[in-house]
Order: C-alpha cells, then structure tokens, then sequence
C-alpha cells in the first residue's frame, strides 16, 4: 500500500478481502491440518495476505485466482514450536504476510497458478487436511469473530484461562499470584 500510494479506503477494503479469504479458506479445514501439526495462522494466512495484495494492486480475478492459487505453494508452518518452546513461531506470520504479497505480485506480472489449487487430488487441502473441503461463501466471516480478552494466539491464552480459573475457583486476589514459572 505504501509502495503503491494506495488511497485508505483500497486499504481497508483489502483488509476486508484479507480476513474474509483467509476465514474462508480455514473455516472448515483448519481443525483438520491442526490435527496434523499445521499452525492456523501460517497456513491460512497465505491466502489472506494474497487476498489484500491483489486487492490492493487491483488484479482482476484471473490473476486474484492465480495470486490464490500460487499462495497456495507457499502455505507452511508447523505447531513443534510451541512443544519445543523455540523462536520460530514468531516469523511463521511474517513469513506468510511476505509469501502471500509475493505471490500477488507474482499473479500480477503474469504467473499463473494451478487452476485446482485448492480442491485438486494433490491441492492444498488434500496436502494439508487429508480431504477436501468446499468454500462456504454464505456469510461474512467478521460477523463471526468473537471478543478475544488477550492479545496472542490460542496457545498463549490457554494459561491465561487456567490461571483465572484457578483464581476464581479458589477465591484468590490477582495480587496474591507472586510469579508465574514454567
């Protein structure tokens, strides 16, 4: 956007195509490739930053279909992380929001990508669920989004649940909780 000198409102409506893409891609398949190991946010997020970028640079949807479509290829990301206690978590987002403005531009100067990208026997959610899902196009995913009290991801909000419950249920102060250590 900045680059482009793209005006706010292209901005935010390729947030909105961003989010949307994404919800949508991971709505149903998401439980599936978590089972096997796959971060959400990094395998999703591809497609939600490919989304935005095509937005923002205008692609028709011959090349946002091939922006999605080579996005694809660059899904990763595994959950070891969070079992290993290690750094690499932290560049899976960067490393998606990059690989989907990649691929945008990629579509955006001619490069095609598969026409079954995501629902081919060898597509993205055969590699990455074990099945193939249908895009549910019937509803706005933001309508379905959810009040989100801490700032992080699902596995850092965990201990941040245990730890009010603990209060709650043993009729403790917030200040009585010196330290927490793993």
């Amino acid at each position: 956007a900045q680059e482009r000198r793209s005006h706010l409102d292209d901005v935010i409506c390729a947030l909105a195509a961003g989010y949307e893409t994404q919800a949508k891609v991971g709505r149903d398949a998401a439980r599936h490739s978590g089972r096997k190991g796959f971060r959400s946010t990094s395998v999703y997020g591809v497609f939600g930053s490919a989304a935005g970028a095509a937005r923002l640079l205008k692609l028709d949807s011959k090349r946002t279909a091939h922006a999605l479509a080579i996005a694809s290829s660059f899904a990763s990301g595994t959950m070891q992380c969070w079992a290993d206690s290690s750094m690499e978590w932290r560049l899976q987002v960067a490393q998606a929001s990059e690989a989907g403005v990649k691929a945008a531009l990629l579509a955006e100067g001619g490069v095609t990508g598969a026409r079954l990208a995501l629902e081919g026997d060898a597509g993205f959610f055969r590699a990455f669920t074990g099945d193939v899902f249908q895009l549910r196009l019937d509803d706005w995913a933001i309508e379905r989004v959810r009040f989100k009290p801490y700032p992080g991801c699902a596995v850092n909000q965990a201990p941040a649940h245990t730890l009010i419950r603990l209060l709650e249920n043993h009729s403790l102060a917030p200040t009585a909780v010196a330290e927490l250590s793993a």
